[in-house]
């Protein structure tokens, strides 16, 4: 049913664990004077810059094992408080989502239904704890603090910096393009139940920043069951503050 690939839509975006990366030209050999160094990287993933808003606009396509639907998406995160999305459909609303650091809602215009969840409880439908920072960090294409003192690998090819740590329970694969600097690829791995990978491309500098603005994540919840997201985003602002609204209406009937 519709609702439940939106809903399964609203709980990938906000509660798998992502991170930045983005195209390699394979097989290219650059000298070594002409790349990052690991120190600029190492800089990159402990020294963060502050973003306080967060917002863009984004095409989306998302595929599980219901079929495929496309939409527009809109994000608004004020750090540390709260992140706010709305799907759209032929210009119409379909759904609004609001995660705090302790709860999930979402509106289902098309249905006048709403859900209203704990993080926590959301662990037992896929077999992941979502993670507030965890998500914010994600939106803006960032690395969370990863524990370093429980799990810290590193290597190296001839194109790019490799790098495993774990952040709570998820263990993360990272790799950086030695030419750019960025993200190139990476997975994660979660009580071996969930597991997925993602790619990056199209960065674009953004005030102090380089976000990339095309995004494609493939997740694994079971043997049978998977997520396809490709989110082609078009407009990315920070550190502009917008209006959250989020209200849901009284003739609304509440669903598990």
């Amino acid at each position: 049913m519709i609702k439940h690939l939106w809903l399964s839509s609203f709980i990938v975006i906000l509660g798998i664990f992502l991170i930045s990366s983005c195209k390699t030209n394979k097989n290219l050999i650059v000298p070594k004077d002409h790349l990052v160094s690991k120190q600029d990287v190492y800089n990159s993933i402990f020294d963060k810059k502050n973003i306080d808003w967060f917002s863009g606009k984004a095409k989306i396509k998302v595929t599980d094992n219901n079929g495929s639907q496309r939409a527009t998406m809109y994000v608004r995160m004020k750090s540390d408080s709260v992140i706010w999305i709305v799907i759209k459909k032929h210009s119409l609303e379909a759904a609004r989502a609001l995660i705090t650091k302790d709860s999930l809602s979402i509106i289902y215009r098309f249905e006048k239904t709403y859900q209203v969840n704990s993080l926590d409880s959301l662990s037992s439908v896929f077999g992941m704890l979502p993670d507030f920072n965890f998500l914010q960090q994600t939106l803006v294409g960032s690395i969370p603090q990863v524990d370093t003192t429980r799990l810290w690998q590193q290597k190296e090819s001839i194109e790019e910096y490799n790098f495993r740590s774990i952040y709570k329970n998820i263990i993360l694969d990272f790799n950086f393009n030695k030419i750019t600097g960025y993200l190139s690829s990476g997975k994660f791995y979660e009580r071996s139940i969930s597991e997925g990978s993602w790619t990056y491309s199209e960065h674009n500098p953004i005030e102090h920043l380089i976000l990339p603005y095309q995004r494609k994540f493939h997740v694994n919840f079971d043997e049978e069951n998977y997520f396809d997201l490709e989110i082609d985003f078009n407009d990315i602002e920070i550190n502009t503050p917008y209006e959250i609204n989020f209200s849901i209406p009284d003739h609304y009937l509440r669903v598990n």
